[in-house]
C-alpha cells in the first residue's frame, strides 16, 4: 500500500519546542468572560488558507495555561475542539504551524483562546480556508479492495473501504448477497488511522473479515468514520449517541445515514457484478463498533438482515417505556426509555418510530468473554457509554443498566432481548477477555447459516489469516501498524494470551428476575475497546 503524504508529512508532528506541549486533558471549562488580550497573554491568528491539517498562530502567556482552538460559531450545542495545548509560563512564539489533532474539512471561522485556570485571558478569530477535496488520499495494492472517497455530490462526508469478491464463471450468481459492514476501529479522531486499518483488514491475510468476505463471496465496507469523543468535542458520534441524532454538523453527525449512502454508493459501484446487491446488510461490531452495529439495527432494522455484535454488553433496548419486562438495575424517575438508552423518544428525534416488527426479524448474535468484567470504581475509563449524554439520559443509563458489564448490563440487555426475540443469540466465552478470537469460527458460521445461497466450498487455512492482529478489540499485536492500544488495556491480555478455551453454549432467555440474579459471564460491556484512545465507555 503507498499513501499520498503530502498532505501529512507533518501530521502527527507536534510541538516539540520549549514551552509548548500536547497534553490529553479532557473537556473544554466553563470559564469567566474576559478581553480578548490582557497584560498576562495575547494570541494572534490572521485569515489564511491550510490544507485542513494545521494553523499558523502567534502567541503568549505569562502564566501557564491552555491554547484551544474551535470553531468560532457553536452549532446547536456541538462545540468539537479541534487542540488543545497546554502553555508553559512564559511561552511566547510568533507564526507558528499548529498542527491540528482533529481535521478541518471545511473553510469555515475558528477561535483561538488562551485559558489560565478559569478565566479567558486571550483570544483572537480568523476564517480559515481549506480545499474541499478530503485531506487523505491513498492507493492499495491489492485488487480486490478499493480505497473510495467521499464523491462531490455524495450524501456521506469521508471514505470507505469495500472488498469486492473475485467470481467465479462456474459461480451461481442468481442470488442476491448483501453487504458485510463493519464500521472501522479504533474510535478515533485520526481518519488516516482509520483508513489504514480498513485497508489492511479486508487486503488478503489481513484478518476473519477478508476471510468471511472471501469464503462467502461478499462485499465488504469499512467506513472511516472519525471517533469525535473526548477532549475534541463533547459527544460519541462515532456510536451514533444522542448529539449524532440532534447536532447540527453535517459531516459528523448520523453516520448511520452516511453509511446508508456509502452502501448506495457500493450498488452503483458494482452495477457490473454478475450478482445482485440485496438492500438489507449484515452487520458486525466488536466492543464500541459492536454498539455502533446495534444502535444502527435500532435505526434501520428494516435494512438490517443479520447483526454479530460483541465485547459490549448494554445495547439500545427495543422498548419505550419501563415495564415488567424491563428487569433494570434501579428503577429510573422517567418510565419512558430515552435514546440510547430504549427508543422511547426516537419518533422525536429523527421522524420515524421504531420498527419493532422489523427488528424483530432481525438474525441476532451477541457474545461476550467471561474475564471481562473490571471493576468500574477501579477502571473507570472503561465505561465511556455515559460520557457526554444530557444529565437526564445519563442517569437513567446508569440506573437501567448499572456498571457490572456481565453481572448487570449484559443481563439486561439479554432478558429483554430475548423476551422480544426468544431466537437471539447469548454466548459466553469463559477465560477469556476483551477480545474477538474465540468467536470468530461462530460469527462465521452465523453469517453463513443467514445466506440465501450456498458459498462455494473452499477449504479454509486458518493460518494466512492474523485474526489476533487486526482484531479492533484489544487482541492487537504490538507488531501491527494499524492501532494504538490503550494502556489500560493490559490487565485484560494476560486472559487474551493464556485462555482456557472454554466455550458456553448459547445462555438460554432470563427472566425479569433471573436477569438481575447474576448471569455468570454476560458482560454488559458498554462500549469501549482497550484500543481506544480516548478510552471511557
Amino acid at each position: 500500500m503507498v499513501r499520498d503524504t503530502k498532505l501529512f508529512q507533518t501530521r502527527r508532528s507536534l510541538l516539540q519546542t520549549t514551552g509548548a506541549s500536547i497534553t490529553g486533558i479532557v473537556g473544554l471549562q466553563a470559564v469567566s468572560p474576559a478581553l480578548a488580550e490582557s497584560d498576562e497573554a495575547s494570541v494572534s491568528v490572521e485569515d489564511q488558507e491550510s490544507d485542513g491539517t494545521s494553523l499558523v498562530i502567534s502567541a503568549s502567556t505569562e502564566d501557564e495555561g491552555r491554547l484551544i482552538i474551535l470553531p468560532q460559531e457553536e452549532r446547536d450545542g456541538f462545540d468539537p475542539q479541534y487542540i488543545m495545548m497546554i502553555l508553559e509560563a512564559g511561552t511566547e512564539f510568533s507564526d507558528r504551524t499548529i498542527q491540528l489533532d482533529r481535521y478541518l474539512f471545511e473553510s469555515k471561522g475558528l477561535a483561538v483562546r488562551i485559558e489560565s485556570g478559569r478565566r479567558l485571558v486571550a483570544k483572537d478569530e480568523a476564517f480559515v480556508e481549506v480545499d474541499p477535496s478530503y485531506p487523505i488520499d491513498m492507493t492499495v495494492d491489492d485488487p480486490n479492495v478499493t480505497y473510495v472517497l467521499p464523491p462531490d455530490d455524495a450524501e456521506f462526508y469521508h471514505p470507505y473501504v469495500l472488498y469486492t469478491p473475485a467470481v467465479s464463471d462456474e459461480q451461481d450468481t442468481s442470488e442476491t448477497r448483501p453487504v458485510f459492514v463493519e464500521r472501522g476501529q479504533p474510535p478515533i479522531n485520526d481518519v488516516e488511522k482509520l483508513a489504514e486499518f480498513a485497508v489492511n483488514n479486508l487486503s488478503e491475510g489481513g484478518s476473519f473479515r477478508r476471510e468471511m468476505a472471501e469464503e462467502y463471496e461478499v462485499p465488504f465496507i469499512i467506513p472511516a468514520f472519525p471517533g469525535l469523543h473526548g477532549p475534541l468535542a463533547p459527544s460519541n458520534m462515532d456510536l451514533i449517541d444522542y448529539h449524532s441524532l440532534t447536532a447540527d454538523d453535517p459531516r459528523n453527525v448520523r453516520y448511520d445515514l452516511q453509511l446508508l449512502a456509502m452502501i448506495e454508493d457500493v450498488k452503483e459501484r458494482l452495477t457490473e457484478e454478475p450478482y445482485p446487491i440485496s438492500d438489507k446488510i449484515h452487520i458486525h461490531g466488536s466492543s464500541s463498533s459492536a454498539t455502533f452495529a446495534s444502535r444502527f439495527a435500532i435505526l434501520h432494522p428494516e435494512r438490517v438482515t443479520a447483526i454479530s455484535a460483541g465485547t459490549t454488553g448494554q445495547h439500545t433496548l427495543p422498548k419505550e417505556t419501563v415495564g415488567d419486562d424491563v428487569p433494570v438495575i434501579n428503577q429510573p424517575d422517567n418510565e419512558t426509555l430515552l435514546y440510547p438508552v430504549g427508543v422511547g423518544d426516537l419518533a422525536e428525534l429523527i421522524g420515524e418510530e421504531f420498527n419493532a416488527d422489523a427488528w424483530e426479524e432481525i438474525e441476532k448474535f451477541y457474545w461476550m468473554g467471561g474475564d471481562d468484567q473490571p471493576d468500574p470504581d477501579e477502571d473507570p475509563r472503561s465505561y465511556r457509554s455515559f460520557v457526554n449524554l444530557p444529565t437526564e439520559r445519563e442517569e437513567q443509563m446508569l440506573n437501567v443498566f448499572g456498571t457490572k458489564r456481565i453481572d448487570e448490563r449484559f443481563a439486561v440487555t439479554q432478558s429483554v432481548y430475548q423476551a422480544v426475540d426468544p431466537s437471539a443469540q447469548f454466548t459466553i466465552y469463559e477465560g477469556w477477555g476483551h477480545t474477538t478470537e474465540p468467536a470468530i469460527d461462530d460469527i462465521m458460521r452465523f453469517h453463513q447459516n443467514q445466506l440465501s445461497y450456498e458459498p462455494t466450498e473452499e477449504d479454509r487455512d486458518d493460518s494466512t489469516v492474523d485474526d489476533g492482529a487486526t482484531d479492533g478489540d484489544g487482541t492487537t499485536d504490538d507488531s501491527s501498524p494499524e492501532e494504538e492500544r490503550d494502556t489500560e488495556s493490559a490487565h485484560e491480555e494476560e486472559n487474551e494470551t493464556t485462555p482456557t478455551n472454554g466455550t458456553d453454549d448459547e445462555i438460554p432467555g432470563l427472566g425479569a428476575a433471573s436477569a438481575l440474579a447474576g448471569v455468570g459471564g454476560i458482560i454488559a460491556y458498554g462500549l469501549l475497546s482497550p484500543d481506544e484512545v480516548d478510552g471511557k465507555e
